[in-house]
């Protein structure tokens, strides 16, 4: 999608990530700095790396165009979500 986006030309894109990019550990509400602090839950491990690279890939095409924007989703720091901190 990101590759068809830049091609076509599209002015701006936002890019959702999840919340599984985030190390099994990390502690909660997550916070950017924990990206790659540590190894992820293996049962999504495949998605999240495919999501953080998708998180650089629009990374390095701002760089280039300016209008594209990753981010993880709201619901992944958001304190009013009850989210156990242990696992």
């Amino acid at each position: 999608m990101v590759p068809a986006a830049w091609e076509s030309k599209v002015r701006k894109l936002l890019y959702l990530g999840s919340s599984c990019v985030y190390p099994k550990a990390a502690l909660q509400p997550f916070n950017v700095s924990s990206l790659g602090s540590g190894p992820m839950e293996a049962t999504s491990e495949a998605y999240a790396v495919a999501k953080l690279a998708g998180m650089k890939l629009c990374e390095a095409m701002s760089w280039a165009a300016g209008t594209i924007l990753a981010a993880t989703g709201g619901s992944t720091a958001d304190p009013r979500r009850d989210v156990p901190t242990t696992r």
